[in-house]
């Protein structure tokens, strides 16, 4: 069992949306526990959380340090 699979670039789900529900069947039988997404800037975010099925990741890895605060404004408080 895979703790998590990640997309290396989320690029490759807009590419191909549809290997997305792969993954949510392989999570779904346990094979699975998390799905993520890596995201390189603040509007692959944005579209990211626009386009994917509610529910349907647990994950994103974003850039962040005291000198990048690009996604700040899309972190809650």
């Amino acid at each position: 069992k895979l703790y998590g699979y990640i997309y290396h670039d989320c690029e490759t789900y807009f590419q191909a949306p549809d290997s997305l529900q792969a993954l949510i069947a392989a999570k779904k039988e346990g094979q699975v526990e998390k799905i993520g997404f890596s995201v390189y800037s603040p509007a692959q975010a944005r579209r990211l959380l626009a386009q994917a099925p509610e529910g349907a990741f647990d994950l994103i890895q974003l850039p962040f340090s005291v000198f990048d605060g690009r996604f700040l404004l899309l972190l809650p408080e």
